[in-house]
């Protein structure tokens, strides 16, 4: 009996010692597992990010995206060029750097010109570019530019004026301010340095009234006469040159072309020494017709000289002019030629 429960106790012993090491086993692997297992993350920003912290990222981005929309980079810049300059980018398709004219006038309820004064507008010079701006003559060197947007229901209240009454669509406009200084406090006191892009077009106002902007195309430049090189018969932007007058020391005085040639653009009425004569400003897209001799001239009026049995005596209009005897005269620096046929608009 006692060999018996000896032996009984043997065996339980034996038996807690197994159990004991696979409990401790297990524990051991358990550790191991962890262990192996990588340490988790440190929670990410966005994980903590409360729901009104997101709604706010949200709307940043909203903002940044409509920045973007209504300064978009043109193809050669980089948005951080566009950010260290000036601004200058194009606007919704449409560039606004370059050579401009005023090309005509808009309905305006509260426009402070005249008529007359309206008339003498058109055809006004305007300049937008990055080293300079420029209106009727009057420069601003390095400008900044800055554009904001506003919606269709405020410019009309602000400038009491209806889009529909110059045919243009669109619900938003956007202002292209011009600023003397990179800080944008002081802005181009010249009716150039503001205008607005409405619908694909440049707009401006002068004392409340409103004129549509056309573009200048550089190839409309008019030819160039080398005084020098030039002589009878020669040709020059499809006119052939009639005669040339010279100085008695040799040097040219008088360019005249033989063709008739027909332009049209604006006219006035004007007594001159030669006698009763049109001044005439030819259009743009008639300037390259007619040689000059530099490109400042291509914006002095012409004097086409007016016979006496002439029946056109209209005193101001825009027109169709059948001219001839077109010259330059390089000591008065001058155009002039005489009036063949006038067609009114």
């Amino acid at each position: 009996m006692g060999n018996i429960q000896e032996g009984q106790t043997g065996f339980f012993r034996k038996m807690g010692l197994i159990i004991l090491g696979s409990v401790l086993a297990a524990a051991l692997a358990g550790c191991k597992d962890q262990n192996d297992k990588p340490a988790a993350s440190p929670a990410t920003p966005s994980s903590n990010v409360t729901a009104s912290q997101s709604s706010k990222d949200v709307s940043e981005q909203a903002q940044e995206k409509g920045d973007s929309a209504m300064n978009p980079v043109t193809a050669n810049e980089s948005p951080s060029d566009t950010q260290e300059h000036s601004q200058h980018p194009a606007v919704k398709g449409v560039s606004y750097l370059g050579e401009w004219e005023i090309s005509k006038d808009l309905p305006s309820n509260i426009s402070a010109l005249s008529d007359e004064e309206i008339t003498d507008y058109i055809g006004t010079k305007l300049v937008y570019h990055e080293d300079r701006s420029d209106f009727n003559g009057e420069q601003l060197r390095n400008p900044v530019y800055s554009i904001q947007s506003q919606t269709r229901d405020e410019f009309e209240e602000g400038y009491k004026v209806n889009l529909d009454d110059w045919s243009l669509k669109g619900d938003s406009i956007q202002e292209i301010q011009v600023y003397k200084d990179q800080g944008k406090t002081q802005e181009w006191d010249e009716y150039a340095g503001t205008t607005y892009l409405i619908d694909g077009k440049l707009v401006i106002s002068i004392e409340g009234q409103f004129f549509e902007l056309k573009k200048v195309d550089p190839d409309s430049q008019p030819p160039t006469v080398k005084a020098d090189r030039i002589k009878a018969g020669s040709k020059l932007s499809g006119l052939t040159v009639k005669e040339v007058t010279k100085n008695e020391d040799g040097t040219v005085s008088q360019i005249t072309f033989s063709d008739h040639i027909t332009v049209e653009g604006s006219y006035e009425l004007a007594e001159t020494e030669e006698g009763l004569a049109y001044q005439l400003t030819p259009d743009t897209a008639y300037k390259k017709m007619l040689p000059v001799l530099d490109e400042a001239m291509a914006s002095d009026p012409i004097i086409v000289l007016i016979s006496g049995d002439s029946q056109h005596k209209e005193e101001k209009g825009h027109a169709k002019l059948t001219i001839s005897n077109y010259s330059i005269a390089l000591a008065q620096i001058s155009r002039s030629a005489e009036l063949v046929k006038l067609i009114k608009d």
